[in-house]
């Protein structure tokens, strides 16, 4: 299993794991790929996560043997 990780060098260092985790990093880092109020932040985070639930369901369905 590799999972996906954005390593910031800057200070404070961080590290971020996961698809959908170093996605939403990446949007809310850059202040204007995700929205800043509350309720447009909620939906893009929604449509992340079931993104990203979709793609790995059908992934491991081809990765798992059965």
């Amino acid at each position: 299993y590799c999972c996906p990780v954005r390593v910031e060098v800057a200070q404070p260092r961080i590290v971020v794991a996961e698809s959908a985790a170093v996605w939403l990093y990446i949007t809310q880092k850059a202040g204007k790929l995700i929205p800043s109020d509350f309720l447009g932040r909620t939906r893009v985070t929604q449509w992340c996560f079931a993104a990203m639930h979709s793609r790995g369901a059908a992934l491991s369905d081809r990765v798992r043997p059965t």
